[in-house]
């Protein structure tokens, strides 16, 4: 009897040591990344400054990475200015007017669609040459981004049509201003990971290519 009570006495702590254990883990925070779009495998690869310039297409089999992945070499230039950029490439499904102050047409989507809509846009870097190999890719930017209805302004100086656009919830987007490297060994791969959601996954386009700094004479 007194054995038997022993080990229940010994089973119980150990239970406890467990759950206690478990409890610390979990105030600590995760201890396993779920983000599996840095070791992906690329849908598709571009090279900055060469044709194609973008890819299209809708995420991967990837249960840890549900977005679109592209992959884009930038090799060393002497620190020339460059852009990436994801957009929506989905069927319209509502105003898609040739405005003619372009972008401010906004998204075709109605505006059902545009209330569901989803974005999230993540940006890593991967140097070519590292003194530990293998380089890996890291963190940029990430953020996520939600649909926003624009009703129809009839300003006769600045009129607008009814649109949707997007607005950044949380994160940081893409900087808009990235630089190659100056030096032989400055080479990257930039790695876009992107996702446009309505009431499913849409088509998403990735661009990148050079934007020089406008000449001020």
């Amino acid at each position: 009897m007194f054995k038997k009570l022993s080990l229940l006495a010994a089973l119980t702590a150990v239970a406890a040591a467990l759950s206690a254990g478990l409890c610390t883990a979990a105030k600590a925070g995760p201890i396993i990344n779920l983000d599996g779009c840095p070791t992906a495998a690329a849908q598709a690869t571009l090279t900055l400054g060469q044709q194609p310039d973008s890819a299209t297409g809708y995420p991967g089999p990837n249960l840890l990475c549900q977005r679109f992945v592209v992959d884009v070499n930038v090799a060393p230039t002497g620190g020339e200015r460059f852009e990436i950029d994801a957009s929506y490439a989905g069927p319209a499904t509502g105003p898609n007017t040739n405005h003619a102050f372009g972008d401010l047409a906004g998204i075709p989507l109605s505006q059902s669609d545009c209330g569901l809509l989803r974005a999230y846009v993540s940006l890593y870097r991967k140097p070519w040459f590292t003194l530990s190999p293998p380089a890996k890719f890291s963190l940029v930017s990430s953020a996520k981004y939600v649909g926003v209805w624009h009703q129809a302004d009839n300003d006769p100086d600045f009129p607008l049509p009814a649109h949707c656009s997007l607005s950044k919830e949380n994160g940081s987007a893409i900087p808009a201003d990235l630089y190659t490297g100056s030096t032989v060994l400055g080479g990257a791969t930039y790695r876009v990971a992107v996702s446009f959601q309505t009431s499913s996954q849409q088509q998403v386009r990735v661009h990148a290519a050079y934007n020089p700094l406008p000449i001020i004479t």
